[in-house]
């Protein structure tokens, strides 16, 4: 008992220590003006674009928010009217005027260079991506052993893009033939009316109604500053550093986000085939393991249950559903050989003991906090009248709260798990 009050005086020690750092850094923010910063925002897809509340969205607005986390600016967008060519070159322009400070998703090379300035690191990488039209399941991404003969649609201007898919295609062993067509629009065109199965696109400029099957050539892409700019640029590099040093794998998880579609669950044909050659399976279920395997008004239901009925119907797997009322009776039918395949069970189940079994990747992830972790947790949930935990998004919260949060909740994390482990 004496020790539980010791640790809940240190932890509202520690509260108090946070709020009253809080109220310094808010006095902080709020005797210092903030730099608005111009940031040119043509619409691109997973890149720049307005969502359907009509709010900024994708990886420039995410990568951003954490940017400023570590500058004093009050970022201000700017869009231009044109279709998406347009919109970038009129921005280019207004760069070079001076109209705006900032521009997003840029190449570098010596010619550009004259003409912008350009911070130190790059903010993300782009694909040369080979497309095909959302809806046709046919092509799935990186199955090379599929693709041979695929109609490759293409044009004049796409001579150089063409090499390098002769190269990604001669090196992961896939034939192709190609669809010539006279414009950029009529290769888009050719691949909509089954003319052509797939085309070269870049991954951060993609045409409306295709997904992405392969990527190659990756370079980077930076911001460029108007060219007089050096006092931003110096803050942009600054910053740049202590985001890359804070999240080294933010480009990663916003290109993930944003640039790797999973809406679809394919399967090839070779897995399919076999699937079908295992014919009907017993699988195991567990009753009373609720909220993942149970029975209810006589059905076997939850989450497990719902997982293989799914993939069931997307694989062609045949199965009978094989229920035991306790670990112990499926253990012994698992042992008998009367089990081909268990439904449910976690990576540290006594099961892994016997000889001949295997795990699959996990098809479900969850994390448990204990009582005390989730009561201490919504204390600082009230305290703070956060909406949620925050994430890695916590930047939409107020900002003159933003420098000081993260300090926060990461020490309050590491607080809350140090004292469940001394209770």
């Amino acid at each position: 008992m004496k020790q539980i009050k010791k640790v809940f005086g240190i932890f509202f020690a520690a509260l108090f220590l946070c709020v009253f750092l809080c109220g310094d850094f808010t006095v902080c923010a709020e005797d210092s003006s903030d730099t608005v910063v111009r940031i040119g925002f043509p619409i691109q897809k997973g890149n720049s674009y307005i969502n359907e509340r009509g709010d900024y969205e994708g990886y420039l607005v995410d990568y951003l928010h954490q940017l400023t986390l570590f500058t004093n600016w009050d970022v201000e967008f700017v869009q231009v009217e044109g279709d998406p060519d347009t919109q970038l070159s009129t921005l280019m322009y207004m760069l070079l005027d001076g109209e705006i400070d900032i521009m997003g998703t840029m190449n570098r090379n010596a010619m550009l260079e004259d003409m912008f300035l350009y911070p130190n690191y790059s903010y993300g990488t782009t694909y040369t991506v080979l497309a095909v039209r959302e809806d046709d399941l046919r092509w799935i991404e990186e199955d090379f052993s599929s693709w041979d003969s695929m109609r490759v649609a293409t044009y004049p201007g796409y001579q150089e893009r063409m090499e390098r898919f002769d190269y990604y295609a001669s090196v992961n062993d896939f034939s192709y033939t190609t669809v010539e067509c006279e414009s950029y629009q009529g290769m888009i065109e050719a691949v909509k009316n089954g003319e052509a199965d797939a085309m070269i696109q870049t991954d951060v400029s993609m045409a409306d109604g295709f997904r992405i099957i392969g990527r190659f050539s990756p370079a980077p892409y930076y911001f460029a500053l108007a060219p007089d700019d050096s006092e931003l640029l110096q803050q942009l590099n600054s910053a740049m550093r202590s985001l890359n040093s804070s999240q080294p794998n933010l480009q990663t998880e916003l290109y993930d986000l944003y640039f790797r579609q999973t809406n679809h669950f394919q399967i090839s044909q070779e897995h399919r085939d076999y699937i079908r050659s295992l014919g009907t399976l017993k699988v195991l279920f567990f009753d009373g393991n609720a909220p993942y395997q149970y029975i209810k008004n006589g059905k076997l239901t939850g989450f497990a249950v719902e997982y293989l009925e799914r993939f069931a119907e997307a694989t062609g797997l045949q199965y009978e559903a094989v229920v035991a009322d306790s670990y112990a009776e499926g253990l012994k039918m698992v042992s008998q050989g009367k089990i081909d395949l268990v439904a449910c069970i976690a990576t540290n189940s006594t099961l892994s003991a016997f000889k001949d079994m295997r795990f699959t990747v996990p098809f479900l992830i969850v994390s448990v906090l204990r009582p005390v972790q989730i009561q201490i947790l919504m204390s600082i949930r009230r305290i703070w009248n956060f909406k949620s935990i925050p994430s890695w998004r916590l930047t939409r919260y107020r900002k003159q709260k933003k420098a000081y949060s993260w300090i926060i909740i990461l020490f309050l994390t590491f607080f809350v798990n140090k004292m469940c482990m001394t209770i």
